[in-house]
């Protein structure tokens, strides 16, 4: 298989022409077509370069794997559904050639699941990567969709190397955060353009400059700051993972839950073989009332 980067005449024509247009003091941006919603902070589009729509995500069927939870209501409500297939609708109009999911790298489950949901013979679930990613792919035409996770708690440690239990739930009565406050008022669309937003985005990954800070709880230099390195290394390597599925001309769309949007979005923009797309513009289409 042939990724972006694969391509290596390319990508040689890519990184010359954004030394070329720094030498210049030029803007390496090319002119997208018109249906095209180009990140603005974008600077590598070159016409050899691969297409990156990166969708941050709730958890729709409430996992608790989260450092924080977000109780969401039912998906399968009638209501969510009218929702989900506008989204839907809005997503398509960005004509994905691939579609990619939070679910772990060279696990079969998610695709055969989705081989069944073609076949008529498995309804969508709650979970975000059947509401979007598969309801996306099959209007697209796909018939594959791509896990490109490297499932890693903050500690460094795997899925499989712990032992499972069963999410933690909020107690009877606990009053909703903001963000279930905001969820319960808006619909899926306002409340994903919520999660995109740049300043959200920023927001909630300062919350990890924390871990940069000295924990005077224990003796070890660097047990904070290692649990942010994990973080960083889960997302690199699903970065790298993304790049691994993909193909030159690729046009992916990324479904991903939202607390990885700033260090992915940060990878595509600094990867010159990577066009990152602005996607709360899809989102804002998809907000929009019909006529």
């Amino acid at each position: 298989m042939h990724s972006w980067f694969a391509d290596r005449t390319a990508v040689k024509r890519i990184l010359a022409g954004v030394v070329g247009a720094l030498a210049l003091g030029g803007n390496t941006a090319v002119a997208q077509p018109a249906a095209d919603h180009v990140d603005a902070a974008e600077t590598s589009c070159m016409p050899d370069g691969g297409h990156l729509l990166i969708l941050g995500v709730y958890h729709m069927d409430n996992p608790g794997l989260d450092a924080e939870n977000l109780r969401a209501d039912d998906v399968l409500s009638d209501r969510r559904q009218r929702e989900i297939d506008a989204l839907a609708r809005a997503l398509v109009k960005y004509r994905p050639s691939k579609v990619a999911v939070e679910a772990p790298y060279g696990d079969r489950v998610w695709p055969s699941r989705y081989l069944e949901y073609l076949q008529g013979q498995r309804s969508l679930g709650r979970n975000e990567i059947e509401q979007v990613g598969f309801r996306v792919a099959r209007t697209m035409g796909h018939n594959a969709i791509y896990p490109i996770d490297y499932p890693m708690f903050m500690s460094g440690l795997r899925h499989d190397e712990v032992e499972r239990r069963p999410p933690s739930q909020p107690s009877e009565g606990a009053s909703p955060s903001a963000d279930e406050a905001r969820l319960s008022r808006s619909t899926v669309t306002e409340f994903l353009i919520h999660l995109n937003d740049p300043g959200r985005i920023a927001t909630d990954h300062a919350a990890y400059m924390g871990l940069l800070a000295p924990d005077s709880s224990t003796t070890a230099l660097y047990e904070r700051v290692d649990r942010l390195t994990f973080w960083y290394q889960r997302n690199h390597r699903m970065m790298a993972n993304l790049v691994r599925v993909s193909e030159p001309g690729d046009r992916v769309l990324l479904v991903v839950g939202a607390g990885h949007l700033q260090i992915m979005r940060d990878l595509a923009r600094d990867a010159p073989f990577i066009c990152l797309m602005d996607t709360q513009k899809y989102l804002q289409e998809a907000a929009l009332p019909s006529a």
